[in-house]
């Protein structure tokens, strides 16, 4: 098995069964994991719950979509980490951040909204138009599995969005 596989094996686990409503000490777990300069105490990860999404660390509200990618490189031996400054996973030799948006394949970690969603990415079908993949940070704390997100043109470009993702190597 390739760590690719590894990568999306252990996302899909995560949203099974297409959705999973993360608990307090899974938001925790997730920060630590990813290797950020500080992680939510259980206070705050409890009183996330009750928030649409996002978690507030030392006042300051911090959405963890690319903390649980992180998390997931990271569970699948990467040398991956996730810096709180910027909202970004640190470059290493494992993953390279590529702009645009060809050659991203499954087990990925593409960008869109301007970086401020990131998603692992099963599978991509350029034909189509679609990605299926798999989301944290999402409605209500979850992590979700979407088999078919649309992605859009931009008016200006013939890209297909996302517009950027971190390569995963080896």
């Amino acid at each position: 098995m390739s760590r690719r596989d590894d990568i999306i094996n252990r996302a899909l686990y995560w949203s099974d069964p297409g959705s999973y409503r993360v608990a307090p000490d899974d938001l925790i777990y997730f920060f630590q994991t990813a290797g950020t300069e500080v992680a939510p105490t259980g206070a705050e990860a409890k009183e996330a719950m009750g928030y649409g999404g996002g978690v507030k660390v030392q006042g300051h509200a911090k959405q963890w979509c690319g903390i649980f990618a992180t998390c997931v490189l990271r569970e699948c031996g990467l040398d991956a980490s996730w810096t709180l400054m910027g909202g970004k996973m640190r470059p290493s030799s494992d993953v390279k951040l590529v702009w645009g948006n060809q050659g991203m394949q499954p087990g990925d970690v593409a960008l869109i909204a301007s970086a401020s969603h990131h998603f692992i990415v099963v599978d991509v079908d350029y034909n189509k138009n679609t990605i299926h993949s798999v989301d944290g940070n999402q409605a209500w704390q979850t992590i979700k599995e979407l088999t078919s997100r649309k992605v859009r043109y931009p008016r200006e470009s013939q890209q297909l969005q996302p517009y950027g993702y971190y390569r995963i190597g080896g």
